[in-house]
């Protein structure tokens, strides 16, 4: 139980080492785009907008829970043979067994990030993300009040 634990969470870290993401920035109301990168190796987002560059960091819980079930059990059974006039005589014995394990684990939830210019200006964005399709939809404002929405795409 506890190696299917860490084999499944060192795959997990493996798989999701160094992936990257694309961000876009949509002012509501129509006006500006922007775009960014958020980086998985360190949480660290740039987002470029209005001329800008802001940087920042971001967090992600996605409020895993990892489950596992196992299963085991056996069978027997035992034959006698019967012909027209009767018991004949001999016995079968078949059996088998089996095993099988489940694992689980949660694969959306919500982030925010944080990000600012050299200038001391910021956008915070708060956001939700499904993780086995790497996409993601949130609302980000900067220090102005403006707002926009956040779009997050794997790369």
């Amino acid at each position: 139980m506890k190696n299917i634990k860490i084999i499944l969470i060192t795959s997990i870290l493996i798989l999701l080492t160094g992936c990257k993401y694309d961000l876009k920035l949509v002012e509501k109301g129509g006006g500006s785009m922007g775009t960014g990168v958020g980086d998985e190796s360190g949480n660290k987002v740039t987002f470029n907008i209005h001329g800008k560059e802001y940087k920042g960091n971001y967090t992600y819980d996605d409020g895993t829970t990892i489950g596992s079930v196992n299963t085991f059990g056996t069978s027997t059974t035992n034959t006698s043979l019967y012909g027209t006039g009767g018991y004949v005589g001999g016995t079968g014995v078949t059996s088998g067994s089996g095993f099988g394990t489940v694992v689980s684990g949660k694969v959306s939830g919500q982030g925010s990030i944080l990000t600012f210019s050299d200038d001391g200006d910021s956008i915070k964005c708060g956001f939700d993300f499904t993780s086995n399709g790497g996409t993601g939809i949130g609302v980000c404002e900067d220090s102005k009040g403006t707002q926009y929405d956040l779009l997050i795409s794997k790369q």
